[in-house]
Protein backbone atom coordinates (compact mmCIF):
# COMPACT_ATOMS: atom_id res chain seq x y z
CA UNK A 1 0.00 0.00 0.00
CA UNK A 2 1.26 3.72 -0.92
CA UNK A 3 0.50 6.35 1.47
CA UNK A 4 0.67 10.62 0.88
CA UNK A 5 1.72 11.40 4.84
CA UNK A 6 0.85 15.23 4.11
CA UNK A 7 -1.92 16.67 2.23
CA UNK A 8 -3.99 19.56 2.62
CA UNK A 9 -8.37 19.72 1.97
CA UNK A 10 -11.12 22.63 1.83
CA UNK A 11 -13.82 21.03 1.48
CA UNK A 12 -16.64 22.37 -1.50
CA UNK A 13 -19.00 22.59 1.41
CA UNK A 14 -16.84 24.69 3.57
CA UNK A 15 -16.27 27.11 0.97
CA UNK A 16 -20.24 27.28 0.03
CA UNK A 17 -21.66 27.58 3.08
CA UNK A 18 -19.43 30.42 4.18
CA UNK A 19 -20.20 32.09 1.25
CA UNK A 20 -24.06 32.11 1.71
CA UNK A 21 -23.81 32.69 5.33
CA UNK A 22 -21.46 35.10 6.38
CA UNK A 23 -23.04 36.09 9.13
CA UNK A 24 -21.80 32.71 10.91
CA UNK A 25 -18.73 33.63 12.02
CA UNK A 26 -18.42 37.72 12.36
CA UNK A 27 -14.83 37.73 13.03
CA UNK A 28 -14.12 35.85 9.82
CA UNK A 29 -14.15 38.08 6.51
CA UNK A 30 -15.00 35.85 3.43
CA UNK A 31 -13.08 37.79 0.18
CA UNK A 32 -14.26 36.83 -3.21
CA UNK A 33 -12.00 37.98 -6.01
CA UNK A 34 -13.74 36.65 -9.14
CA UNK A 35 -13.52 32.47 -8.84
CA UNK A 36 -10.65 32.74 -5.99
CA UNK A 37 -11.40 33.29 -2.55
CA UNK A 38 -9.67 34.53 0.43
CA UNK A 39 -10.11 35.09 4.25
CA UNK A 40 -9.37 37.49 6.58
CA UNK A 41 -9.33 36.39 10.55
CA UNK A 42 -9.87 39.06 13.52
CA UNK A 43 -9.25 42.00 11.56
CA UNK A 44 -5.74 40.81 9.65
CA UNK A 45 -4.93 40.90 6.74
CA UNK A 46 -6.31 38.40 4.04
CA UNK A 47 -4.78 35.01 3.60
CA UNK A 48 -3.73 33.41 0.33
CA UNK A 49 -5.85 32.44 -2.18
CA UNK A 50 -7.98 29.08 -1.49
CA UNK A 51 -6.23 26.88 -4.62
CA UNK A 52 -9.13 24.81 -6.64
CA UNK A 53 -7.45 21.88 -6.32
CA UNK A 54 -7.70 21.86 -2.76
CA UNK A 55 -11.48 21.52 -3.13
CA UNK A 56 -12.14 19.39 -6.42
CA UNK A 57 -12.38 16.34 -5.13
CA UNK A 58 -12.44 14.31 -8.65
CA UNK A 59 -9.21 16.41 -9.45
CA UNK A 60 -7.90 14.91 -6.53
CA UNK A 61 -9.70 11.24 -7.25
CA UNK A 62 -7.63 10.97 -10.63
CA UNK A 63 -4.09 12.61 -9.44
CA UNK A 64 -4.14 9.79 -6.60
CA UNK A 65 -4.91 6.83 -9.52
CA UNK A 66 -2.32 8.27 -11.47
CA UNK A 67 0.10 8.22 -8.59
CA UNK A 68 -0.74 5.08 -7.78
CA UNK A 69 -1.67 5.78 -4.09
CA UNK A 70 -4.03 4.18 -2.11
CA UNK A 71 -4.54 6.71 0.53
CA UNK A 72 -4.14 9.74 1.75
CA UNK A 73 -3.72 11.80 4.93
CA UNK A 74 -5.50 15.08 4.66
CA UNK A 75 -5.53 18.05 7.36
CA UNK A 76 -7.05 21.18 6.30
CA UNK A 77 -5.18 23.95 4.90
CA UNK A 78 -3.50 26.44 7.23
CA UNK A 79 -4.16 29.08 6.11
CA UNK A 80 -7.72 28.92 7.54
CA UNK A 81 -6.75 27.19 10.72
CA UNK A 82 -8.08 30.82 12.15
CA UNK A 83 -5.88 30.59 15.52
CA UNK A 84 -6.42 34.50 15.92
CA UNK A 85 -10.34 33.98 16.68
CA UNK A 86 -11.27 34.78 19.90
CA UNK A 87 -11.68 31.60 21.71
CA UNK A 88 -15.13 30.48 21.50
CA UNK A 89 -15.38 31.05 17.70
CA UNK A 90 -12.36 30.11 17.10
CA UNK A 91 -13.89 26.38 18.68
CA UNK A 92 -16.63 26.48 16.58
CA UNK A 93 -14.46 27.37 13.73
CA UNK A 94 -12.76 24.17 13.94
CA UNK A 95 -16.11 21.97 14.50
CA UNK A 96 -17.44 23.28 11.14
CA UNK A 97 -14.23 22.56 9.67
CA UNK A 98 -14.11 19.29 10.93
CA UNK A 99 -17.74 18.47 9.92
CA UNK A 100 -17.12 19.67 6.13
CA UNK A 101 -13.78 17.80 6.16
CA UNK A 102 -15.41 14.24 7.29
CA UNK A 103 -18.32 15.05 4.85
CA UNK A 104 -16.10 16.07 2.04
CA UNK A 105 -13.59 12.68 2.70
CA UNK A 106 -16.52 10.27 2.61
CA UNK A 107 -17.00 10.95 -1.09
CA UNK A 108 -13.31 9.79 -1.60
CA UNK A 109 -12.59 6.96 0.62
CA UNK A 110 -8.68 6.58 0.61
CA UNK A 111 -8.66 10.28 2.08
CA UNK A 112 -8.38 9.74 5.72
CA UNK A 113 -8.86 13.41 7.58
CA UNK A 114 -7.35 15.06 10.36
CA UNK A 115 -9.08 16.96 12.61
CA UNK A 116 -8.76 21.12 13.21
CA UNK A 117 -8.45 22.31 16.42
CA UNK A 118 -8.83 25.83 18.38
CA UNK A 119 -5.47 25.68 20.03
CA UNK A 120 -5.54 29.06 21.39
CA UNK A 121 -7.30 27.52 24.20
CA UNK A 122 -6.04 24.44 25.54
CA UNK A 123 -9.62 23.86 27.25
CA UNK A 124 -11.18 24.50 24.01
CA UNK A 125 -8.84 22.54 22.23
CA UNK A 126 -8.98 19.39 24.32
CA UNK A 127 -13.20 19.47 24.01
CA UNK A 128 -12.76 19.65 20.05
CA UNK A 129 -10.43 17.07 19.76
CA UNK A 130 -12.48 14.63 21.99
CA UNK A 131 -15.23 15.40 20.32
CA UNK A 132 -13.70 14.96 16.98
CA UNK A 133 -11.94 11.85 17.66
CA UNK A 134 -15.25 10.36 18.76
CA UNK A 135 -16.68 11.06 15.60
CA UNK A 136 -14.29 9.04 13.56
CA UNK A 137 -10.60 11.04 12.97
CA UNK A 138 -7.75 9.32 14.21
CA UNK A 139 -5.83 12.38 15.05
CA UNK A 140 -5.23 16.08 14.34
CA UNK A 141 -3.15 18.67 12.56
CA UNK A 142 -1.76 21.49 14.43
CA UNK A 143 0.34 24.21 13.86
CA UNK A 144 3.39 25.09 15.22
CA UNK A 145 2.62 28.59 16.93
CA UNK A 146 -0.89 28.09 19.04
CA UNK A 147 -1.74 31.86 18.53
CA UNK A 148 -0.90 31.84 15.11
CA UNK A 149 2.21 33.97 14.59
CA UNK A 150 3.58 33.46 18.07
CA UNK A 151 3.38 30.83 20.96
CA UNK A 152 4.67 27.62 22.27
CA UNK A 153 3.08 24.33 21.79
CA UNK A 154 4.44 23.24 25.46
CA UNK A 155 2.54 26.47 26.38
CA UNK A 156 1.00 24.77 29.76
CA UNK A 157 -2.60 26.38 28.71
CA UNK A 158 -2.13 23.17 26.26
CA UNK A 159 -1.93 20.82 28.71
CA UNK A 160 -5.81 20.24 28.49
CA UNK A 161 -5.27 19.43 24.79
CA UNK A 162 -2.18 16.88 25.19
CA UNK A 163 -3.80 14.78 28.22
CA UNK A 164 -6.36 14.21 25.52
CA UNK A 165 -3.94 13.29 22.59
CA UNK A 166 -1.84 11.35 25.28
CA UNK A 167 -4.78 9.62 27.13
CA UNK A 168 -7.01 8.77 23.92
CA UNK A 169 -3.75 7.96 21.89
CA UNK A 170 -4.23 10.59 19.37
CA UNK A 171 -1.60 10.90 16.44
CA UNK A 172 -1.10 14.21 16.15
CA UNK A 173 0.48 15.92 13.18
CA UNK A 174 3.20 19.10 13.65
CA UNK A 175 3.05 21.66 10.68
CA UNK A 176 4.68 24.85 9.96
CA UNK A 177 3.03 27.91 9.96
CA UNK A 178 2.78 29.49 6.79
CA UNK A 179 4.92 33.42 7.93
CA UNK A 180 7.44 31.66 10.65
CA UNK A 181 7.46 35.37 11.73
CA UNK A 182 10.87 36.64 9.89
CA UNK A 183 10.74 38.77 7.85
CA UNK A 184 14.48 37.82 6.76
CA UNK A 185 12.86 34.90 4.45
CA UNK A 186 10.54 36.79 2.43
CA UNK A 187 12.56 36.37 -0.96
CA UNK A 188 14.33 33.54 -2.74
CA UNK A 189 11.58 31.02 -1.49
CA UNK A 190 13.64 31.03 2.13
CA UNK A 191 10.13 30.62 3.62
CA UNK A 192 10.58 26.98 2.44
CA UNK A 193 13.74 26.37 1.72
CA UNK A 194 14.71 27.24 5.55
CA UNK A 195 11.70 28.68 7.21
CA UNK A 196 9.20 26.18 7.78
CA UNK A 197 11.83 23.69 8.90
CA UNK A 198 13.32 25.60 11.33
CA UNK A 199 9.89 26.71 12.36
CA UNK A 200 9.21 22.87 13.12
CA UNK A 201 12.65 22.23 14.17
CA UNK A 202 11.87 24.50 17.61
CA UNK A 203 8.51 23.98 18.18
CA UNK A 204 10.06 19.71 18.24
CA UNK A 205 13.10 20.70 20.16
CA UNK A 206 11.02 22.61 22.97
CA UNK A 207 8.92 19.77 23.38
CA UNK A 208 12.01 17.04 23.87
CA UNK A 209 13.80 19.89 26.22
CA UNK A 210 11.02 20.64 28.37
CA UNK A 211 10.18 16.81 28.98
CA UNK A 212 6.84 17.38 27.32
CA UNK A 213 6.70 14.15 25.49
CA UNK A 214 7.59 12.38 28.73
CA UNK A 215 4.45 13.82 30.38
CA UNK A 216 2.22 12.72 27.64
CA UNK A 217 3.81 9.19 26.12
CA UNK A 218 0.66 8.03 24.84
CA UNK A 219 0.04 9.94 21.59
CA UNK A 220 1.97 9.70 18.14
Amino acid sequence: MIIDTHAHVVPGAFLETLRAERRLFPSVKVVTEGAATRMAFAGLAPTRPVAPRLSDMKQRKDWLGAQGIDCQVAGGWFDLFGYELPPEEGADWARFMNETMKAGAADLPAIKPLATVPLQSGRLAAAVLDEALSAGFHGVMIGTQPKGNRGALDDPDLDPFWEVTSGRKATVFVHPMFGCGDDRLNGFDLINAVGRATDTITAMARLLYSGHLQRFPGMN
